[in-house]
């Protein structure tokens, strides 16, 4: 299971780094779709750690804090429409 995680926070990184550099980058005219799909891949890798430790440690290993303290700083940033951010029908909507 760790080496699992780790090749997920990794491809993560990747998907990140790639996204960035299309926004950032020498160029900065990547294409719409080229940073769309970055981000989707990110989402797919986010749920792949969600799935093997749970979505606080999840959450925790890619941003750094844990949901409880982003909830303390920000306590709307979970609810959509009365809806928990972390629903399927939610992140459906988001993509």
């Amino acid at each position: 299971m760790s080496s699992e995680v780790a090749r997920f926070r990794e491809q993560y990184e990747l998907e990140y780094q790639a996204a960035k550099r299309g926004l950032e980058g020498v160029a900065i005219v990547a294409s719409h779709q080229f940073i769309t799909k970055r981000m989707e891949n990110m989402w797919e890798q986010f749920q792949h750690l969600v799935h093997e430790v749970g979505q606080a440690e999840a959450h925790r290993m890619i941003f750094g804090e844990s949901l409880e303290q982003q909830e303390e700083q920000n306590p709307t940033s979970q609810q959509v429409q009365g809806k928990d951010a972390s629903s399927p029908d939610i992140a459906k909507e988001e993509q």
